[in-house]
C-alpha cells in the first residue's frame, strides 16, 4: 500500500480507530505526518490500522472520537440538537445507547452541513 493509500485510509477510518484505540491513533498519526514513512513502516502502519479497527470501543477512545467530532459540528448545530448532543456526551460513559444516538444524531448534523469527509468515515458508517 502506498503512502498516498495510507493517508486516504486514515481520513476515512482516524475517528474509528480513536474510538477503539487511542494510542495507536496517535502512533498512526505520527508516522503518516513523517515524510515518506519506509515499505517496512507501511507495512506496520497498515497492519497497525486492521489490529486497531478490529477491536472492542475504547470508553476513553469512544470520548474522545465523539468529542472531536461534536467539537466540528457544533458550531452550526441548531439549539435542540446541541443540546441533545451535549446530554448524550455527558451520557456516554452511563449508557451504552447514547454513542448509538450520538453518531445518529452526528450523521443527520453532518448530512446537514454538508461534510462528507464525516459521512464518508468509517465512524458514522457504523451508526
Amino acid at each position: 500500500m502506498s503512502l498516498s493509500q495510507l493517508k486516504e485510509r486514515f481520513r476515512r477510518d482516524a475517528l474509528a480507530i480513536l474510538e477503539r484505540d487511542p494510542k495507536a491513533y496517535a502512533q498512526l498519526e505520527a508516522w503518516l505526518n513523517e515524510s515518506g514513512p519506509g515499505k517496512v513502516k507501511a507495512k506496520e502502519i497498515a497492519r497497525m490500522m486492521d489490529q486497531a479497527l478490529a477491536g472492542r470501543a475504547d470508553p476513553e477512545g469512544r470520548r474522545l472520537a465523539a468529542q472531536r467530532v461534536w467539537a466540528e459540528l457544533k458550531e452550526a448545530a441548531p439549539e435542540a440538537h446541541a443540546r441533545q448532543a451535549e446530554e448524550l456526551l455527558a451520557n456516554l460513559a452511563a449508557d451504552p445507547w447514547a454513542i448509538v444516538y450520538l453518531k445518529r444524531l452526528f450523521k443527520v448534523l453532518a448530512r446537514r452541513q454538508n461534510r462528507p469527509e464525516l459521512l464518508g468515515s468509517s465512524y458514522l458508517s457504523e451508526a
